[in-house]
């Protein structure tokens, strides 16, 4: 934790929206992966309008409506361009400095950041968008079996975000590139991972170039996308 203060501090964000912590032994976090280049999309994905809204701004809407107690915030390539979307009650933001250094330095940074005793932490990225009532389905589904992971499933197939239980946050500490990030994560725990069946096909998507964006709005319109 001392260390997250740390990056705050020296990015001026010690006063954006602190949280205090419940003490509740259900507390649900997230961590928003935000910091990337977007360089195959060609601008920043987290500005990006979806539903009307900045694209980081729809996945912060749909995490807290779905319950979620904190939201940590991970930033890096044009950090400063985000913080108007962040300054809001239950977000937390992080300067990652190391994010060319790949996707699992922010995902080190922000469960770093999350708050202690959290009972689970969901590992989301900015451009993978998500619902509320995908989310609301996933947690309830962890929060009734033993798992420590649990995964949203569409038609058979898994999908993102993915949901680990808090005792594993010392795994999501040790993640590198070499070892394929939260992949490894999910594969070291496989025998003891939960699927949530939901009708959203949204949990496939990944927003990574202009092609996929465009298909991806499309996909948006369809009214099962929007009742998932």
């Amino acid at each position: 934790m001392g260390a997250g203060a740390d990056r705050n501090r020296l990015f001026g964000l010690e006063d954006v929206c602190p949280l205090t912590a419940g003490g509740d032994d259900a507390l649900i976090a997230a961590v928003i992966l935000a910091a990337g280049e977007s360089s195959r999309m060609g601008q920043l994905k987290a500005l990006l309008p979806w539903d009307g809204v900045p694209l980081l701004t729809y996945q912060l809407n749909q995490l807290q409506a779905a319950g979620v107690d904190e939201i940590v915030a991970v930033v890096g390539h044009q950090a400063r361009r985000l913080l108007p979307l962040l300054g809001r009650p239950g977000v937390r933001t992080v300067l990652n400095t190391a994010y060319q250094a790949g996707k699992t330095t922010s995902i080190r940074a922000g469960a770093e950041a999350v708050s202690p005793g959290a009972a689970a932490v969901l590992v989301a990225a900015a451009d993978q968008p998500l619902s509320a009532a995908t989310v609301s389905t996933l947690i309830h589904t962890w929060r009734v079996t033993d798992a420590r992971v649990a995964v949203p499933r569409y038609n058979g197939r898994p999908g993102h975000p993915p949901l680990f239980a808090g005792s594993l946050i010392p795994d999501l500490l040790q993640v590198q590139e070499q070892t394929q990030g939260l992949r490894q994560v999910r594969t070291t725990y496989r025998e003891s991972t939960c699927y949530a069946d939901v009708a959203d096909p949204l949990i496939h998507l990944n927003l990574n170039t202009p092609d996929a964006y465009a298909a991806a709005r499309l996909l948006l319109a369809k009214p099962a996308a929007r009742t998932s």
